[in-house]
């Protein structure tokens, strides 16, 4: 019977292109993708963190204020109209809207250019020639708007 040679399999020391292999899409493929999940996570993150700084700093913010929010805060409601929006365009402007116009609510707001609110703020009753107080909707105006 002829002897019959069995080569064994190279080691790895005899195969260096194996080593390059090794390091190719079956195991390094891993190391890209984790390089691009982080930096998708730091893209994500960055962008939320961006929103906060807006929303927090003068965003488009409003509030509702109506004769109900007088009631719960226990204070008279200082104008003719029953309801509108305080608006915070920013800069510490504070604005009310209803009927689609805007009046200042503020000095700030009124050297913007927006309307003047007294033909909107009810005149007092017990004393001629004055208006109620506006003082609480202005400070309710500042709280809703972060400033």
């Amino acid at each position: 019977m002829p002897h019959r040679w069995i080569q064994a399999e190279p080691s790895w020391a005899e195969r260096p292109w194996e080593d390059e292999q090794a390091k190719g899409p079956k195991h390094g493929g891993r190391k890209p993708v984790l390089i691009g999940c982080l930096g998708m996570l730091v893209v994500v993150g960055a962008i939320a963190v961006s929103c906060a700084i807006i929303s927090s700093n003068g965003g488009p913010k409003e509030a509702v204020a109506n004769r109900d929010v007088a009631t719960v805060m226990d204070e008279e409601w200082p104008l003719t109209v029953d309801e509108g929006t305080i608006l915070c365009p920013g800069g510490g402007q504070l604005v009310f809207e209803v009927d689609g116009i805007e009046y200042a609510l503020n000095g700030l707001a009124k050297g913007a250019g927006y309307a003047d609110i007294e033909p909107i703020w009810r005149d007092d009753p017990d004393v001629d020639g004055l208006k109620v107080n506006i003082e609480w909707l202005i400070s309710y105006g500042n709280t809703n708007c972060g400033y």
